[in-house]
């Protein structure tokens, strides 16, 4: 993969590609730029260095945002370990894509994730106890300002359960399926009480605290 050139040893690279792609699609400045943590130390100052030394602004790009790996059950995803699935296989298990969206906004983009079955259906209970409401009087703003903060997902969900799911809201996030029957469940105070010490006590990594306040819930 290197070949002699007049200025030293050559290395193909892919970089240029996306340079030459953001800029004719996103232009010569755009707000934000998505990729794994694997790109920051060559490719992305790569296409950094490209698109500011040719015909870009500099910045280039405003906000540079990173995801963490997904792992599969406590190991990287490989094809040797068989632990790679597919939406198909997915939903071919019973689960809807709204499941697994659930279940990455669990963990915030810049955390480590590791994809279970057992997490999977755990995804899907949760989504199962959002309450979808009517927009009028619902705490917009409150409810997504921790996506201002760096895409604060966890958090959101928390927000999410506490205060429901409004119509316009599941309109942009797509996590109470159309097809799904709402029904108008009357959740007890000192149950929802419960509930939302869980999520906190989820929020805070207080796994301890959050499976004793899921019994004293699964007892009520």
């Amino acid at each position: 993969m290197e070949w002699e050139s007049p200025r030293g040893t050559g290395f193909p690279g892919w970089h240029i590609e996306c340079s030459a792609m953001g800029t004719k699609y996103l232009g010569k400045h755009f707000d934000i730029h998505t990729g794994g943590i694997d790109h920051i130390a060559v490719h992305h100052s790569n296409e950094i260095a490209q698109s500011e030394c040719s015909i870009c602004d500099k910045p280039w790009v405003n906000y540079w945002m990173h995801s963490q790996f997904l792992n599969s059950d406590g190991n990287k995803i490989s094809k040797s370990l068989e632990n790679g699935y597919t939406l198909g296989q997915i939903l071919d298990k019973g689960y809807q894509a709204e499941d697994l969206v659930y279940f990455f906004y669990q963990a915030h983009y810049r955390s480590f994730q590791d994809f279970t079955w057992e997490g999977l259906e755990a995804a899907k209970k949760g989504r199962k106890g959002l309450k979808l409401i009517d927009d009028k009087g619902y705490p917009y703003e409150v409810v997504v300002a921790p996506l201002l903060q760096d895409l604060n997902t966890p958090v959101f969900l928390a927000n999410l359960h506490k205060h429901g799911i409004s119509t316009k809201l599941n309109s942009i996030f797509n996590l109470v399926a159309k097809e799904e029957p709402t029904e108008n469940i009357i959740i007890p105070t000192e149950v929802q009480a419960l509930a939302d010490q869980r999520w906190q006590a989820k929020f805070e990594k207080n796994w301890e605290l959050a499976d004793s306040l899921r019994n004293q819930i699964e007892e009520k």
